[in-house]
Formats: C-alpha cells, structure tokens, sequence
C-alpha cells in the first residue's frame, strides 16, 4: 500500500514546463548518486572478498533522501518548514 499523498506536495501535472525540468535534473541526480553509491559498495564488497573476510562480514546498507529534503520544493510553491 502507498503511503498517502502530501497534499504540500504539487501535483506533476500542475508543474511549469521550468519546474519539471528542474524537478527531472533532481531525478536523475539522486539517481546518479545511488549508482555511484552502490558501484562503490560493490567495490568494498570485492575487496573484503579479496581478503577472505566476506563470510565473516556482515553489510547492512541503507540509502534514503531523508524524506524531508526541500531541495524538489521550487522556491514560488515552498512551504515554510520552521516552527
């Protein structure tokens, strides 16, 4: 089940032709950053491998955007967060 939609959130569709684009480029770079991070894991993985340590190691990899991140709120829909 999807958690409910934020209603603070705007709707794609409800977006400028700027604000998507803008949104899109945050997209792709949490994207790419997840990549980078994971191809790195794998490094670090392969290397404790290469030791002889992987069966004595324990991985617990969590990666997440801190769900309260403002940087996809455009700055005319962004809501005050202070309290």
């Amino acid at each position: 089940m999807l958690a409910a939609f934020d209603p603070d959130v705007p709707e794609w569709e409800s977006l400028s032709d700027d604000e998507r684009t803008v949104s899109e480029r945050l997209m792709e770079l949490y994207a790419e950053f997840a990549e980078h991070m994971d191809t790195q894991i794998g490094r670090l993985i392969d290397t404790i491998d290469a030791l002889g340590q992987l069966e004595n190691t324990l991985v617990v990899y969590m990666l997440g955007d801190n769900g309260a991140a403002a940087e996809g709120a455009s700055t005319a829909r962004r809501t005050s967060c202070a309290t």
